[in-house]
C-alpha cells in the first residue's frame, strides 16, 4: 500500500512539474487564477484519498509523511502562479504603506481601520486598549509591536495571511481569536488573559515562540470547528490554571504541535495537563514537547482519538495517577508512540 501511494504521488507531480515549459508557453495572466484552482484540484484528489487510507492504515506517521509533500507541492503551486496574477499585482502597488501607532492613529484599532491590504502597522512601545477586528477586507496586513506594546483589549482575526508579532495581549476575556482564517502567524507574543489564543476553523496558521501563562492556553478548535494544517512550535505555556498549554479540540487533524514547553500548569480543583488532544482528533503531530510538572497529564489523548504521532516528548513529574507518562487514555487507536523520555 506505502509502495501505491508514492507512486500515485509521483505521478501527480510529474503532472503539475513535469511538462517541458518549450512545449507549454506561459499561462496568460488572465487564466492564471484557473489554472491554479484546477492543479489544486487535480492535488485535492490525493489529499481526500489520504484520508481514506487513515482508515485503513496503522502507521499514522506514513500517512503524515505524504500529507506534508502533498502540502509542500500545494504551497509551490500558488508561488509558482502568484506572480503572474492581476490580484497580485494590484496587492503588490499597495504592500509598500507603513502605518505608524501612536503618529499616524492614536489606537491600534483605528490604524487597523484604515489600513488597505498588506499594509504594515508598526506600533511604538506603551499601553494600548480599544477591541480590534481585521475583517476580511484586511488581507496581509503585519501588526508588529516595537518595543514593549501591552494591549488590554482582544483582537478578532477572519483576513488570510495577517501577521502579528511581539505584543502583550493581558485581556479579561480572549486575548486573540482567529476564526475561518488561513495563513495567520501569531509570533513573539505575550498572553495573559483568560483563553487566551482561540483557532476556530483556522489553517495553514503558524504559531510560534509564544508565552502563555495564568488563565490561557492555546486552543485550536475550541467550541465550534475543527482546526486544520497548523503548526504549533516553540511556545511555552506555564502557570496556566485551566486547559494547559496546548488544547487541540475534537475533530482537528494535520496540525503538528512541536518543540513546545508546557510545564507547571495547576489549576483549583481542576487538574490541567501539558497537551490535551479531545475526541475525534486524528493524523495530528506531537513531537519534542517538554510537558513537565503538571497537575493533570503531560499528554492527554481523549479515547476516540486515532492515527495520530506522538515521538520524541519528554513527559516527566506529572501528578495524575502518579504515572511519569501518561500518554493515552483507553481507546485511542493506530496511535504511533515512540522514543518518548519519562522520569
Amino acid at each position: 500500500m506505502k509502495h501505491l501511494c508514492i507512486l500515485v504521488l509521483s505521478l501527480l507531480l510529474l503532472v503539475s512539474f513535469g511538462c517541458d515549459n518549450s512545449k507549454n508557453p506561459t499561462v496568460p495572466a488572465e487564466n492564471a487564477a484557473a489554472t491554479v484552482e484546477n492543479e489544486l484540484q487535480a492535488l485535492s484528489v490525493f489529499d481526500q484519498s489520504s484520508n481514506q487510507m487513515a482508515v485503513n492504515l496503522n502507521d499514522a506517521e506514513f500517512i503524515m509523511e505524504l500529507q506534508s509533500q502533498f502540502v509542500a507541492q500545494r504551497d509551490e503551486l500558488l508561488a509558482k502562479f502568484a506572480a503572474d496574477t492581476p490580484d497580485k499585482k494590484k496587492n503588490d502597488a499597495v504592500a509598500g504603506l507603513t502605518i505608524h501607532v501612536p503618529e499616524d492613529f492614536l489606537t491600534i484599532a483605528d490604524a487597523v481601520t484604515a489600513a488597505p491590504p498588506f499594509t504594515k502597522i508598526q506600533i511604538s512601545g506603551g499601553n494600548y486598549s480599544g477591541y480590534v477586528v481585521v475583517d476580511d477586507s484586511k488581507v496581509g496586513l503585519e501588526i508588529t509591536g516595537e518595543g514593549t506594546v501591552n494591549f488590554s483589549s482582544g483582537m478578532y482575526v477572519t483576513a488570510n495571511n495577517v501577521k502579528i508579532h511581539n505584543i502583550n495581549f493581558a485581556t479579561s476575556g480572549p486575548d486573540l481569536v482567529i476564526d475561518e482564517a488561513s495563513g495567520v502567524q501569531v509570533k513573539d507574543c505575550n498572553f495573559s488573559g483568560a483563553a487566551d489564543l482561540i483557532m476556530s476553523g483556522a489553517t495553514n496558521c503558524n504559531i510560534k515562540h509564544n508565552y502563555v501563562t495564568d488563565d490561557g492556553t492555546i486552543l485550536l478548535g475550541f467550541f465550534s470547528a475543527p482546526c486544520t494544517r497548523n503548526v504549533i512550535d516553540e511556545n511555552t505555556g506555564t502557570g496556566i490554571t485551566y486547559l494547559g498549554g496546548v488544547y487541540v479540540g475534537a475533530s482537528s487533524y494535520y496540525n503538528a504541535v512541536k518543540s513546545n514547553y508546557c510545564i507547571n500548569n495547576s489549576g483549583v480543583f481542576v487538574t490541567v495537563n501539558g497537551i490535551t488532544l479531545d475526541d475525534g482528533a486524528y493524523l495530528n503531530l506531537l513531537e519534542d514537547n517538554v510537558c513537565n510538572s503538571n497537575t493533570g497529564v503531560g499528554i492527554y489523548l481523549a479515547p476516540t482519538t486515532h492515527h495520530n504521532v506522538v515521538k520524541k516528548n519528554t513527559v516527566r513529574c506529572n501528578d495524575y495517577l502518579g504515572d511519569d507518562i501518561n500518554i493515552l487514555d483507553s481507546g485511542t487507536s493506530n496511535t504511533v508512540i515512540k522514543n518518548n523520555t519519562g522520569c
